[in-house]
C-alpha cells in the first residue's frame, strides 16, 4: 500500500516517538507524560512535515487553550501499544462525546487511553503556555467491551503488521467504529520489543 503524500509526516512522527521513548514498558509513565511524549513529537513531526498549519487553537469557556486538526487524520493521530495498554492522540467529536456519549471521530484533539481491563477512556486535553499538554483528571467517555467479545490491541492488524516488520510500514486495516478500510503508518520499538507506534489514518480508496 503506498503512502499517500499528505501523509508523510506519520512517518516522522513514529519516528520521533521511538526516538524520544526511553524503554517499551510504558506502564511507569503516567498519563500526561505519554500525552505529552506523543505531543512533542507529533507537534516536530508537523514542523519537519511544513504542516503545522494542520492544528489551530482556541480558548474554551474557562479560558483554556484546546486544540483542533485540520484534515490531518481519520481517526487515530499519534499512539502506542506496549501490551496490555495502549494510547493516543485522537481526533475527535467531543460535544457528540460530551452531550451525547455517542463516539464519533471529528476535530478535537483528545487523549484516548486503554487500561490493563480493557477500558477505554477519552480525555479532554489542553495546551500552556510553555506548550506542553495536560490532560484532564477525569475521562469524558468511556467504554468496556462486551465480556465474550473483548478487544484485545494484539490482535489488531495494525498491530501485528508493526510487530512483524523490520522498519516503519504502512498497514492496511478496517476501522472498529466506521468499519472504513483505512491505512495507518506503524514502527516497531527496537528489535525485540512488543511495543509498536501508530501514527496517521487515512480512508483508503
Amino acid at each position: 500500500m503506498s503512502l499517500p503524500r499528505a501523509q508523510l509526516w506519520s512517518v516522522t512522527a513514529a519516528a520521533e516517538v521511538c526516538s524520544r521513548l526511553q524503554q517499551p514498558n510504558i506502564d511507569i509513565l503516567s498519563r500526561t507524560e505519554l500525552a505529552n511524549l506523543l505531543w512533542t513529537s507529533l507537534r516536530e513531526a508537523l514542523q519537519q512535515a511544513g504542516r503545522s498549519d494542520s492544528l489551530s487553537f482556541g480558548e474554551d469557556e474557562e479560558g483554556r487553550r484546546r486544540v483542533s486538526q485540520r484534515s490531518l487524520a481519520h481517526s487515530k493521530i499519534l499512539g502506542i501499544a506496549a501490551l496490555p495498554l495502549y494510547c493516543g492522540l485522537y481526533g475527535k467529536n467531543r460535544e457528540k462525546l460530551v452531550a451525547e456519549q455517542e463516539y464519533a471521530y471529528g476535530d478535537d484533539v483528545m487523549f484516548g487511553f486503554l487500561d490493563s481491563i480493557g477500558v477505554w477512556s477519552v480525555y479532554d486535553l489542553w495546551v500552556r503556555n510553555d506548550g506542553l499538554v495536560v490532560i484532564a483528571d477525569s475521562p469524558c467517555y468511556t467504554w468496556s467491551a462486551p465480556p465474550d467479545s473483548p478487544y484485545d490491541v494484539s490482535k489488531r492488524p495494525w498491530y501485528v503488521q508493526g510487530l512483524a516488520a523490520a522498519d516503519a510500514t504502512s498497514a492496511e486495516y478496517s476501522d472498529p467504529v466506521t468499519g472504513e478500510r483505512i491505512g495507518s503508518v506503524v514502527h516497531r520499538f527496537g528489535d525485540e520489543s512488543e511495543t509498536v507506534v501508530i501514527a496517521g489514518t487515512w480512508v483508503l480508496d
